[in-house]
């Protein structure tokens, strides 16, 4: 993120690879090309190309971006973190709780090596999770002094791109729990959108298209299909 300023930026093409709903108000000036689209774009074969994802879509990029490469496409590149490490760069993180989609949580798990903490979250919800959570909390009254404790007592890592994801039941469960828990390093810590019921739900979307469509999904899911 260093290299794009404002003096190279005349040199360099950005190009938006992103899928699905967009937010556009980054501030960066970027075409729109689908990622499996990118190889079509002769015009980009002789430019400075930064591809920028999700942030949390890092191996297809790498991918793509090696096969641009033997096709002729020589200086091509990936924005490091994305447009998500873009933003916390140029707002306020530490004013606001941070979220993440569940198709960016299922797909982020694959390349980024963050932490999972349950809140609240039963046995069955437990084992829908790609992984299991390093701690996992009840919902009581002490639960919001003891995560924040276990949170300044373990969060040694402040560089990390997201150093934990916090999974609560729903969405009404973290809204409120967001307005209690005040997080420091909000930029390395973050929420999975609308809890364990919205990835739930998710997942048996991809589930319902593996049935109609034969194809698999990209990272376990440990759903009985």
């Amino acid at each position: 993120m260093d290299e794009i300023s404002k003096k190279q930026q005349d040199n360099i093409i950005l190009v938006d690879v992103r899928s699905g709903i967009k937010e556009q108000n980054s501030g960066l000036n970027m075409l729109t090309i689908p990622l499996n689209q990118i190889s079509e774009a002769r015009f980009l074969m002789d430019k400075n190309v930064i591809l920028v994802g999700s942030g949390f879509d890092q191996i297809p990029i790498n991918q793509t971006i090696n096969y641009l490469r033997k096709k002729g496409f020589k200086r091509i590149f990936a924005l490091t973190g994305g447009i998500y490490a873009w933003n916390n760069q140029q707002e306020s993180v530490t004013l606001r709780q941070q979220e993440i989609s569940p198709e960016d949580f299922l797909s982020g798990g694959k390349t980024i090596h963050w932490q999972i903490i349950s809140i609240g979250l039963n046995t069955e919800q437990l084992s829908v999770l790609p992984e299991q959570p390093v701690k996992q909390f009840a919902l009581t009254q002490n639960t919001i002094s003891e995560l924040n404790q276990f949170i300044q007592n373990n969060f040694t890592n402040k560089n990390a791109f997201i150093h934990y994801v916090l999974i609560g039941t729903d969405e009404q469960t973290i809204k409120s729990l967001q307005q209690q828990i005040k997080l420091n390093n909000s930029a390395n810590i973050v929420w999975l959108r609308s809890g364990i019921i919205a990835y739930q739900h998710y997942v048996q979307q991809q589930i319902n298209l593996i049935n109609h469509t034969g194809k698999s999904l990209s990272r376990p899911c440990r759903l009985t299909i």
